[in-house]
């Protein structure tokens, strides 16, 4: 079932969740995957352009996380999976809008994971690294240098993030709550600086 709705809007929201809940009478996972990017620096950022980055992926985050867990959630238990980014430990350049909001998003994980756990709610979070075929790397470029300098050797897949959302919604994720994980290829613990020939690629 596909119902629009802006999640800027938190009447909006819950429309969608009352939508769901009278259609199949419970809601059991949310994913919070809606973001927006467009890369620059901080002198060529308006306010405005910053403002807007914040209310889609933060405040958007909270307004679906807070009606389902009003609605529905609460009574019956269920997963959260918040997709971040891998920012909140590093500057990245063309990035401040989004590394703002995304931090918010790992803070408000981690928040929602201790007041909803005694709900039967685990809420997790993923940060993807340079994931191919999408949006985002579409407005960054190539992922050839990237390649080089994952330590894993290539770019992500979106099969990639939806096995990582997979298995935290998963029984076998079943002690696993409030954590942000890196789903990147280890970029997000060190990247390749010496020539790729040398590792035998």
């Amino acid at each position: 079932m596909w119902v629009p709705c802006d999640i800027r809007e938190p009447d909006q929201v819950e429309a969608v969740v009352d939508a769901i809940l009278e259609r199949w009478g419970q809601l059991d996972i949310v994913i919070n995957n809606a973001a927006g990017n467009f890369p620059a620096p901080i002198e060529a950022l308006s306010y405005n352009g910053f403002k807007a980055i914040i209310d889609i992926d933060l405040r958007g985050t909270y307004n679906v996380t807070k009606a389902a867990f009003d609605r529905a959630l609460k009574s019956n238990g269920g997963h959260i999976v918040n997709i971040s980014a891998p920012f909140e430990r590093m500057g990245v350049a063309l990035q401040a809008h989004v590394a703002a909001a995304k931090t918010g998003v790992d803070s408000l994980t981690r928040t929602c994971a201790v007041e909803f756990g005694p709900h039967g709610i685990r809420v997790n979070a993923i940060a993807p690294g340079a994931i191919g075929g999408t949006e985002g790397m579409a407005r960054v470029g190539s992922g050839d240098e990237r390649d080089a300098r994952c330590p894993l050797g290539y770019v992500g897949t979106p099969e990639d993030i939806a096995n990582a959302v997979l298995f935290l919604c998963s029984p076998a994720a079943a002690y696993v709550s409030g954590q942000v994980i890196c789903v990147d290829g280890g970029s997000s613990v060190g990247t390749v600086e010496i020539m790729p020939e040398a590792l035998g690629r």
